[in-house]
């Protein structure tokens, strides 16, 4: 509950930070967004790393499994 409430808390900040300009034009000229997923993939495939049940699921299903995209799936 508290992890929810911190990033809600996060959101609500960005959109007022987006809504009343409180950003530097430097930043907003530049795709940073993209970097910020970056990292956030980065934080996420540490995650799995140090969890050794996620790691022998990942190993147990088919890798090719993994490829598929979502959407392929419904029907």
């Amino acid at each position: 509950m508290k992890g929810s409430i911190i990033i809600l808390l996060f959101f609500v900040i960005g959109l007022f930070t987006g809504i009343y300009d409180l950003l530097p034009k430097h930043f907003l000229q530049n795709d940073y967004s993209m970097y910020a997923l970056y990292l956030l993939m980065f934080l996420v495939g540490i995650g799995i790393g140090g969890n050794k049940k996620t790691l022998s699921l990942i190993r147990s299903v088919n890798f090719k499994i993994l490829l598929v995209p979502s959407d392929c799936l419904k029907t």
